[in-house]
Order: C-alpha cells, then structure tokens, then sequence
C-alpha cells in the first residue's frame, strides 16, 4: 500500500504542473484548493485529484479517487499535507466489485487507530481476511493478538502477537500485559 501511495504522491505533484498535457482538467476553486480531473473515453470519471499550497491536501473528504469506467471507487484517499490522514475513518478504501476489499486507518502519515485494526483485508465474500492493529505505524496490541488471519469461512487460522512492534510468543506477551 505504501507504494501505491508514494506513486500516487509522485504523480499528483507532476499533475500539479501547468507544464505539458497531462489529461486532467484542471479547476481552481476560489479558495486557491486545486482539482484536477481525469475522465474516461466514455465521459466518466476516472481519477480526482485535490491540491491545497501545492500538496495533496482535502479537509472535507478523500484527496484521492479513483474510479472504474462504471463509476464504481477503486481507490479512496485521505490526505493531509501530502500524508495519508484521517480521524473518522480509514484513510484508505480499496474496492472490488463496489464492495470494500481493503481499508487502512492512517493518522500523519502512519498506520493508526486506538479503537480496533487499523488495517483490515476482505475476501470476495465479504468476511475478514486479515485483520492488523497498528500504534503509530507499530504493530502494537495490549488486548489481543496483533495481527489476525481467518479462512473463507471466518474461522482464525493464525494469530500473532506484538508489543510496540515486538513479536511475541503468546506466552511472553501475557506475561507483559499481566493477563498470566
């Protein structure tokens, strides 16, 4: 995921440029946010791409959006000074299909969240893949097994442990935590 939002970063600030074609439409608002707008053959929305002082910045929803020639989101993105931010909500929502198949809770840039995973994977069905919990980008979970893996069926095929991003043997992390 990382990557992906690094490129989309890279390739905002090329699109930031009045230099060149890049087939955005280009729209200043009268705040000075920038949008720029990328549209399939068809007319449809293909990508939406929001600027404030020259960043990838959006206040009042995703600063990124992709979107399939059905209209359907493949990708939404919350930034905040070009780092991946959001307080109520994940910062980033990935689709397949228009179901949700990735969602990622970032605060300043690092994978965050105090009320549960910050990192959630879906399959096809809807159930739970893989679920992460995540302190200032730490794998990090006082309460449970950081990172959660299930089948198809929900079922927890595996489970591991961490403490301020130390894997732990479930026995030890109960010793920290004083759950022994």
């Amino acid at each position: 995921m990382l990557w992906r939002c690094k490129l989309i970063i890279a390739n905002s600030n090329k699109n930031n440029s009045d230099s060149g074609d890049s087939g955005y439409q280009k729209t200043i608002l009268p705040d000075g946010r920038q949008k720029y707008e990328k549209f399939y053959k068809n007319g449809n929305i293909k990508e939406r791409i929001w600027h404030q002082n020259n960043k990838l910045h959006r206040e009042d929803g995703p600063a990124y959006e992709r979107f399939l020639e059905n209209k359907n989101f493949e990708v939404r993105m919350w930034f905040q000074n070009e780092k991946l931010h959001r307080e109520d909500g994940p910062a980033y929502e990935s689709f397949h299909e228009n179901k949700i198949d990735a969602q990622v809770w970032c605060q300043n840039g690092k994978v965050h969240r105090d009320d549960g995973p910050a990192k959630e994977v879906f399959y096809e069905n809807g159930s739970t893949e893989l679920r992460e919990w995540r302190q200032n980008g730490n794998m990090h979970r006082d309460d449970g097994p950081a990172l959660e893996g299930f089948d198809t069926e929900g079922k927890l095929i595996y489970a591991e442990y961490y403490l301020n991003n130390e894997k732990l043997a479930h026995e030890e992390w109960k010793k920290r935590v004083g759950k022994q």
